[in-house]
């Protein structure tokens, strides 16, 4: 009888995880910042934004950081939905980031090089890495 085998988690799949995490925590910090100023006038001098739109704002913020928490711990624990679901949103943002680059002559191609390639490298890893597709097909 053989012992069954421990998958290592590769350092970028625990990177990338830990990335997520700690955006979910800022999104969510930032909905509950925008939730308890909604109703401060000097917040909202300057701007456009009326307390409706704010509480709008901050209630997405939270639900969406939520998510992205979510997928961050299921990206550390192997699921390959999330390892999906990240490729996909990198794949559209890069795209929207190409479209953006490409359709607005007043974008410099240079401003979104960097977004550009973090998108491209984390989808790439992601979906071609060895280390990484052992990760998540062996789940």
């Amino acid at each position: 009888m053989t012992a069954p085998t421990t998958r290592h988690r590769p350092f970028g799949v625990s990177l990338l995880s830990i990335l997520f995490i700690i955006a979910g925590a800022l999104d969510i910090g930032a909905g509950i910042f925008a939730l308890f100023q909604s109703d401060d006038d000097d917040f909202l001098a300057g701007t456009d934004a009326v307390s409706g739109d704010v509480t709008t704002y901050g209630i997405v913020a939270i639900i969406f950081g939520v998510a992205v928490i979510l997928v961050g711990l299921a990206l550390r624990n192997g699921a390959n939905w999330a390892r999906y679901l990240v490729g996909i949103i990198a794949a559209f943002r890069l795209g929207a980031l190409i479209w953006v680059i490409i359709a607005y002559h007043n974008v410099h191609w240079y401003n979104a090089f960097w977004p550009v390639a973090i998108y491209a490298f984390v989808a790439g890893y992601l979906f071609f890495d060895k280390d990484s597709v052992e990760y998540f097909e062996g789940r």
